[in-house]
């Protein structure tokens, strides 16, 4: 219901869906928008050899997060914004033009959970959300502590686009701990051996993880 609705370059198009009754309950077919350039995960996983594949250059990647920013920009444009919440390098895909394009809607949402006035049962029901449809090591601070008093909302979709854009350029993830308290703490660090253009992204790196929502 919700790809029906969107309509961008950076967001896998639907054409069309159907459902049918199965002997296990109801099977959803859907006819999806081909992308054979995979997804950007590709660039970071080791090879057969057990290496890295060489790193994208610097214009790839900024065309890429520039991609995902503009899909994810549309999605926060739509009344009420739409979160994305599980935004990923799994998620994006590359079309034959090279182009890139959000897929997976399965986690997107439009609640909005102000953690400040959120009775008990409420806080309860989204850390259950949270758990079961989201990625631990790419979840903003406010998702993990609810009892911070912040709101849940589009802005966890920011977090999550600097874990990407760090992730594509130095082929790790900021949080590869999966410690909830590194990311609390927002304790990252770019890597020693990152490429040389490693200082023309750190503004950018800095600005995404901020632990205040609000400020975010």
């Amino acid at each position: 219901a919700l790809l029906r609705r969107l309509d961008h370059p950076n967001i896998m198009a639907l054409y069309d869906a159907t459902t049918r009754p199965t002997e296990r309950g109801t099977e959803h077919l859907l006819l999806l928008e081909f992308c054979p350039g995979g997804t950007l995960i590709s660039h970071c996983i080791p090879l057969p050899s057990g290496e890295l594949p060489p790193p994208l250059t610097l214009k790839r990647i900024v065309a890429a997060f520039v991609d995902t920013c503009r899909g994810v920009g549309y999605l926060h444009s739509q009344s009420p914004p739409i979160q994305h919440r599980d935004l990923k390098l799994e998620n994006v895909l590359v079309d034959a033009q090279g182009r890139c394009k959000l897929c997976d809607f399965g986690s997107a949402t439009t609640r909005v959970v102000d953690c400040a006035t959120a009775e008990r049962r409420e806080r309860i029901d989204e850390e259950d959300r949270i758990a079961r449809f989201t990625t631990a090591m790419n979840r903003a601070p406010e998702m993990l502590d609810l009892y911070r008093g912040h709101r849940i909302d589009h802005a966890v979709d920011v977090w999550a686009l600097g874990c990407l854009l760090f992730t594509l350029a130095f082929q790790k993830h900021p949080f590869d701990t999966e410690s909830p308290l590194q990311i609390l703490n927002n304790r990252w660090a770019i890597p020693s051996t990152a490429p040389s253009y490693a200082p023309r992204l750190e503004p950018t790196l800095k600005m995404m993880p901020e632990p205040d929502p609000a400020t975010r």
